[in-house]
């Protein structure tokens, strides 16, 4: 879900007093309704609307860090020297 507002306003001083001020505001705001959730083969979508659902995404969890490489905290790029 994405939702965006906006504001804007201005004015000016008393007569006795010179200037104006004018003024902006933006917001956007982007909320996930959905995860996609692929293992293996097949892919399901975990509606994150239904009771329940953020429940079984905490459930999945330690399953989904298994499919990140465990290289995670280790430095392996150009330039280093191995001994």
């Amino acid at each position: 879900t994405f939702g965006m507002g906006s504001g804007t306003g201005g004015g000016k001083y008393a007569k006795d007093q010179e200037g104006s001020g004018e003024g902006m505001g933006l917001g956007v705001k982007a909320s996930p309704s959905a995860f996609i959730v692929i293992k293996d083969e097949e892919a399901k979508l975990l509606s994150l609307r239904k009771p329940g659902s953020l429940e079984k995404l905490v459930e999945k969890f330690p399953e989904i860090l298994e499919k990140f490489p465990r290289k995670l905290g280790k430095r392996g790029g150009k330039g280093e020297k191995k001994e």
